[in-house]
């Protein structure tokens, strides 16, 4: 059963431990049909991730992530496509590696062919969350992108701002400023850890309800997001007017 929650009512302080995401569907109110695609969460005995498969429209596994640890900490992400003959093919791997204090510093992703290709470095502020991101192509000398993050007293993000560079050069091609606004319930993505270099950002304890997009001379483009809550404060459905408010995402999790 489902419930609605609104800030608004008595202070629940949300167990963000309680539950493990099983499977999130993304889907469509015109094809209730069809489930559109579904990620299926497959966890190791302590509960770390083992592997995250991802589903289209066929039923079937087109792609899928393995995880691997060493000394408790993930180690390794590979990535693999599979056909539609049902041939699994390796697309990369991430390297992690972590300070001498066991803050994640660097991924290093790694191709088919053995080849760097993207490396990822952290930074962090004094209250050991990330507050800088710096991407660079191997097959350059410069940054090809750069994120700044500010938090609130809850951990989460409250400004975002991006750098996008012209390739091989510091010359700035692009940049944006996004602002946030939570609830105060629980963000079933908070407790996954980092899942891989194409899902990358920090990840707040809240969800976003609100999303404020400034370019500079550009007017501000402002999205909201809905969501659907059991009565413990976690989400099974949200929609935004980020996309089609037609398309939305449902959480099923273990033991709710």
């Amino acid at each position: 059963m489902s419930f609605l929650l609104s800030c608004e009512k008595e202070t629940i302080y949300p167990d963000y431990h309680k539950y493990r995401i099983k499977n999130i569907y993304s889907k469509s109110q015109s094809n209730e049909s069809g489930f559109g695609s579904k990620e299926e969460y497959i966890y190791n005995h302590n509960s770390t991730i083992d592997r995250i498969n991802l589903y289209y429209n066929t039923g079937k596994i087109d792609f899928y992530r393995t995880f691997g640890y060493s000394n408790g900490k993930l180690s390794t992400i590979k990535y693999f496509n599979v056909n539609s003959a049902g041939y699994t093919e390796i697309k990369g791997i991430d390297f992690l590696i972590y300070s001498k204090v066991g803050l994640l510093q660097e991924v290093l992703f790694m191709n088919k062919d053995g080849r760097e290709e993207l490396l990822l470095t952290f930074v962090y502020n004094d209250d050991g969350r990330v507050s800088k991101k710096f991407y660079k192509n191997m097959s350059s000398d410069y940054f090809s992108e750069i994120e700044e993050f500010l938090y609130d007293q809850m951990g989460n993000i409250i400004q975002r701002d991006q750098y996008i560079y012209k390739y091989d050069s510091d010359e700035l091609e692009s940049s944006v400023t996004e602002l946030y606004k939570y609830d105060t319930w629980v963000n079933p993505y908070f407790n996954r850890g980092f899942i891989g270099i194409y899902c990358s950002w920090p990840i707040s304890p809240n969800n976003v309800v609100e999303r404020i997009d400034r370019k500079t001379e550009l007017e501000d483009k402002t999205y909201i997001f809905y969501y659907e809550y059991l009565r413990d404060g976690y989400p099974i459905k949200t929609n935004s007017t980020l996309h089609s408010l037609d398309a939305y995402t449902e959480f099923e999790y273990e033991n709710s």
